[in-house]
């Protein structure tokens, strides 16, 4: 998943909701989608950031 489609998904699919199901698969997905980004960019020879 690309950052800009992170992006995009964020304002519309809030992680924290009244769906305890819903906020655990939504922080999951966050998790995996920042775990793909640190991979990418690892392989690209370029540091990710802990905080922006």
């Amino acid at each position: 998943m690309r950052a800009e489609a992170f992006h995009l998904f964020y304002p519309v699919c809030p992680v924290v909701g009244d769906d305890p199901e819903l906020t655990r698969a939504r922080y999951w997905r966050c998790v995996a989608t920042r775990q793909t980004l640190v991979n990418a960019l690892g392989l690209l020879g370029v540091s990710a950031p802990d905080r922006m």
